[in-house]
């Protein structure tokens, strides 16, 4: 005969081992028990021996949190199995039920239609489930167990029952509930499947649903399928309530997803706004809302030294009213590229032949920078020159001119860049 020892213990996902142990707070009762029943069937009398072998039949990250624990490392068994039942939440299986649980039962059951024996003991099952876990824990007596037992009985079964009670027992004590015993005794005997005038008492309790489908909430049924729901819907309410809220993404509206507007890319949109932008002056009151528009785009979405190169609109000061705006080059039918003359209404710009000079309706990309004398681009978006501003060395006035940190002016010669002269 094989002697049993800690080397005969089944191995784990075997039948006779026990379910792997993941960590749920209603499993963990269970399996320290099967547990301790394989230590007693194998003879595994030593507390190191039961803390070393119960880690085989638990998931990677149980075991190691268990092995991590000083009742382990110390192979206290006792101890153990303490810590493990603390730490995995037992209180949650042992402690189901509160006394506002009965309470809300009794208030759902007792507007529920019970024309059938299976409906009356659904409405038995609920009961006891939770009254009968609350009466055995100490948090309900028994007068009160009897008490809302009664309370949760449909009204008029509660007089037929009551009825039939005080026929059997008249001298019954009315200040005290009526024993459950007696309640359900009564309560079978009028439900009977098998009674003579079963069909009769069917269509008298259809007749009465039907007249009092006026009078009661909309929520009150007169057949068995939908009137013996009331335990079921209970619970289902009440593990909906015990689980996690997982938080909702938002999703696209519907409305935009079938008219097919989608935002559009941010490269895209900087690249659009930019060349509106070179079009119009600095004072331009839309160059503004363009300037602002750019400057929310995401960051992290285009290239960062593309809003380093785009100028600052030029603020105008006293009396912004509409009307006394005066159009700009565009509206009066001129070039609409920007210029220095829209910063500077005494620029004359300069000679014809010298280095900086660009005929009328040049090219924007063929123009030459006043910054860095380089062609392509204007001085408002000249990378230098905007480099050097968001380094501090350089500072662009309100009128949009590009002037020393200390607000001196840059004295250019003339055929000098604004570079070349610092």
């Amino acid at each position: 005969m094989t002697t049993r020892s800690v080397l005969t213990l089944p191995n784990p996902g075997t039948k006779a081992a026990p379910a792997k142990f993941k960590g749920g707070f209603a499993e963990v009762k269970d399996f320290l028990k099967h547990y301790e029943k394989l230590c007693d069937y194998h003879n595994l009398s030593s507390e190191g021996e039961k803390c070393e072998s119960i880690t085989q039949y638990m998931s990677r990250h149980i075991s190691e949190f268990v092995e991590g624990l000083s009742s382990f490392r110390s192979h206290s068994w006792s101890k153990l199995k303490v810590d493990i039942l603390k730490y995995y939440d037992v209180d949650l299986d042992t402690k189901c039920y509160r006394f506002k649980d009965l309470l809300s039962y009794v208030k759902t059951t007792r507007g529920k239609k019970i024309p059938t024996l299976s409906a009356w003991k659904k409405y038995v099952r609920g009961f006891i489930r939770i009254g009968g876990w609350l009466e055995e824990a100490k948090k309900l007596t028994s007068e009160e167990y009897a008490s809302y037992f009664w309370e949760g009985i449909y009204k008029k079964l509660h007089i037929k029952i009551e009825t039939r009670l005080m026929a059997n027992e008249p001298d019954t004590d009315l200040s005290e509930a009526f024993p459950v015993d007696r309640v359900i005794a009564i309560a079978e005997k009028l439900l009977h499947r098998d009674r003579f005038d079963a069909d009769l008492l069917l269509s008298e309790v259809e007749t009465e649903s039907e007249s009092d489908s006026s009078t009661e909430e909309n929520s009150d049924v007169s057949t068995d399928s939908e009137s013996s729901e009331s335990e079921t819907e209970f619970f289902r309410k009440k593990k909906k309530a015990n689980e996690p809220k997982v938080k909702k993404e938002t999703k696209t509206s519907s409305k935009d997803k079938k008219a097919g507007i989608t935002s559009p890319e941010p490269m895209d949109e900087m690249e659009g706004l930019i060349k509106r932008m070179n079009t119009i002056s600095l004072d331009d009151p839309d160059y503004a809302l363009y300037y602002y528009r750019a400057t929310q785009i995401d960051p992290t979405q285009i290239d960062p030294t593309i809003k380093e190169m785009i100028a600052a609109p030029i603020l105008k000061r006293g009396n912004n009213n509409r009307a006394d705006y005066k159009p700009n080059n565009a509206q009066n039918g001129q070039s609409n590229v920007r210029q220095n003359d829209n910063r500077n209404p005494n620029y004359k710009g300069p000679p014809p032949g010298t280095r900086f000079y660009n005929p009328p309706n040049t090219p924007f990309n063929e123009r030459t920078c006043f910054g860095c004398g380089e062609k392509g681009h204007g001085i408002p978006v000249c990378p230098q020159v905007n480099k050097l501003i968001s380094d501090g060395k350089l500072q662009r006035s309100a009128r949009g001119q590009i002037i020393r940190p200390d607000g001196r002016s840059i004295r250019c010669l003339p055929e000098e860049s604004v570079l070349e002269a610092l």
